[in-house]
């Protein structure tokens, strides 16, 4: 027989059901197929390194890499059943940065600021895998938006800059993510012309919930920008453009639920965040222009 049971490679590893299950549904588990609930694991297929212990870490000489793509995780298929957000940072055990980065995640949706301040600087500083540090750099930027530090934003911007991009997936990304810092400032100048026509395509699959958010966030502030007689568009002008949004969102709301069901579901078991005041963005525009 090649395949084995999840009982059978529990034992052989000496690790719990639940947690093999958990591996093979990260795909940590090189040829596991999975048969209506059933998981059949390869016979020789070998047991993951633990990513919590020093031992792994020394082999690897860095931590594994995330296990989505994606510069947020909680945006992904890892987290896609309301209520189960704590859980699902625990099942990320096997890997430190992932379950480090997740709860950050879930921190700042949570409001606690402090503690996604205190992580992201942690993960910056311990020169993290490219999403890790894309993500750690996307987070230290709320915090700067949250705490009014036009600095810490600008430092932000840098750590993003300066992540370890290796193809040209990575840089478009990259890309990607140093302009949705700037749309937290309503700023939609730097967008990559593909994201600006609604195609992701440059991007991995994992990324795509997390860049739907961020399309709708782009949409907002450009509506937001004509509004303001910040930019023009032809035919259009006050708080029109405004009033078509939504009707360009919900079809991504349609696309995302049958592909991984989690936007906007995802927000459904977080408590309702202490979102920034508009006076605190303001005083972070003003700031940036005074220095330009």
């Amino acid at each position: 027989m090649d395949h084995i049971s999840i009982d059978e490679a529990a034992k052989k590893w000496g690790l719990s059901k639940r947690f093999v299950q958990v591996l093979c549904a990260n795909g940590r588990i090189e040829g596991a197929m999975r048969f209506g609930r059933a998981w059949m694991i390869p016979k020789n297929a070998k047991k993951p390194i633990d990513g919590r212990t020093k031992a792994a870490r020394a082999e690897n000489d860095a931590d594994m890499p995330l296990p989505r793509k994606t510069p947020f995780l909680y945006m992904s298929d890892l987290y896609n059943t309301p209520g189960t957000a704590d859980k699902v940072g625990e099942s990320l055990a096997y890997n430190h940065e992932a379950e480090v980065l997740f709860k950050a995640e879930v921190a700042y949706s949570r409001g606690e600021i402090d503690r996604v301040y205190d992580i992201a600087n942690y993960l910056l500083g311990k020169h993290s895998g490219f999403y890790a540090v894309l993500s750690a750099g996307m987070l230290l930027a709320q915090c700067a938006i949250w705490k009014g530090d036009i600095n810490m934003w600008r430092k932000a911007k840098v750590h993003i800059a300066e992540a370890p991009a290796k193809s040209d997936l990575d840089r478009d990304a990259m890309q990607l993510a140093i302009s949705a810092v700037d749309t937290m400032l309503y700023n939609v100048e730097n967008f990559p012309k593909w994201f600006k026509k609604g195609s992701f395509e440059p991007l991995h699959k994992d990324a795509y919930p997390a860049a739907k958010v961020y399309y709708a966030k782009y949409l907002y502030a450009f509506g937001y920008a004509v509004a303001m007689g910040l930019h023009r568009v032809k035919g259009t002008e006050g708080l029109y453009i405004m009033s078509v949004i939504s009707y360009a969102v919900e079809p991504m709301i349609s696309w995302a639920r049958p592909i991984i069901r989690l936007c906007p579901r995802y927000i459904c078991d977080l408590p309702v965040p202490r979102y920034t005041t508009t006076a605190a963005r303001r005083r972070m525009q003003y700031a940036i222009l005074i220095k330009q």
